[in-house]
């Protein structure tokens, strides 16, 4: 009489429960994914090689308040970003991430900076809309994310 059934059983019947279903199907499509990765991977290259192209040809002017309202919320990743980073620090102790905060304020902080100023060269007239502002291209070059 048999208490414990042998492990080769055990693992019989395992590899009959994976022959069923949806891990069957899976392992079928990240095989054949596998196989055909690098044709996915040019394909996907052309793709996008098409759609900058596509996307470079139409005209598109927008309102300065877009602009106004991508600054803002660029500060707001950046501040939220640098808090996360900070609670890190308090965790870990791990110096990386409170450079990384201390980088996600600066960034923070001149974009900021940066939509105050874009507020100051739009009430100036057309002729201050032809400059780019430094505050942008500080924060351009600053920013962690880049």
């Amino acid at each position: 009489m048999k208490l414990h059934p042998q492990p080769a059983s055990i693992a019989n019947r395992r590899l009959r429960l994976l022959d069923w279903g949806a891990v069957r199907v899976w392992n079928q499509i990240r095989v054949w994914t596998w196989r055909l990765r690098w044709i996915l991977a040019g394909a996907a290259g052309i793709v996008f090689v098409f759609l900058t192209v596509w996307l470079r040809q139409p005209p598109f002017s927008s309102e300065p308040i877009l602009y106004s309202y991508l600054q803002i919320v660029g500060s707001l990743l950046c501040f939220t970003y640098a808090a996360n980073a900070m609670v890190r620090f308090r965790g870990t102790h791990d110096r990386r991430t409170l450079i990384l905060a201390f980088g996600f304020v600066l960034s923070g902080v001149i974009e900021t900076v940066a939509t105050f100023n874009f507020y100051d060269i739009l009430a100036g007239g057309a002729s201050g809309q032809l400059r780019v502002p430094l505050a942008w291209m500080v924060s351009r070059l600053c920013s962690p994310s880049c």
